[in-house]
Parts: C-alpha cells; structure tokens; sequence
C-alpha cells in the first residue's frame, strides 16, 4: 500500500515534468513566446545540463521524449485511477495528491517570492 500512496504523492510533480517536457521539445522558443512557461520550465532547466558545444538531441530523440513523456502521464493518471478505486483509503490518496500539487506549489512560490 506505500507504494500506492507513494505514487499518488509524487504524480503530480511528474506529470507536470513530463508535460513541461513536451512543451520544451515541441516548442523550443517557448521562452519568446510565453514568460509563464519559460518560467515554469526553470523548475528543471536550472541545473544547467544542455551541452556547451551544442544540442544533445536530434529529431527522433525529441518525438521519443514526447512519446515517454505521454507514456507518462497516461500511466500516471491510469496509477491515481488505481489508487482511488482498490486503495484502502481513498481520502489518504486525495490527501497525498492534494500534498503532491501544493507542496512544489508552495516551495516554487517561496522560491520565487523569498
């Protein structure tokens, strides 16, 4: 059962990588477009891993990351599903996904306002 609420805590926080992900491999100029997203995306992007002679992917390593990525959030959602219908406490599960979207919330909030 750890592993159940396990999962429904740290869901929300992989969907939201595997969606930033998407859109940072299907509109790479996104920072241009949308201060929101090039914001969100900072989240990951700060460690600093792109390549310093150039670009790590080419195009079928970007349609695979999309594919993982939606792979992902499909067995992630398909997990929650799981959870709430054979876990022993649905509340317990609702508690741990509310945790697992307002405590990175809360600490991206602080990170950006402290």
């Amino acid at each position: 059962m750890v592993h159940l609420y396990l999962g429904s805590l740290f869901s929300p926080l992989l969907i939201f990588f595997a969606i930033s992900g998407i859109w940072q491999t299907v509109f790479p100029h996104y920072d241009k477009d949308s201060k929101v997203l090039a914001l969100l995306s900072t989240i990951h992007q700060s460690h600093g891993l792109k390549a310093a002679h150039g670009d790590l992917s080419g195009p079928v390593m970007r349609w695979f990351v999309v594919a993982m990525s939606v792979g992902l959030v499909v067995t992630s959602i398909i997990g929650i599903i799981m959870t709430l219908k054979i876990g022993r406490s649905p509340t317990v599960t609702l508690a741990c996904l509310g945790f697992g979207v307002l405590f990175p919330v809360v600490l991206a909030l602080i990170s950006y306002y402290g």
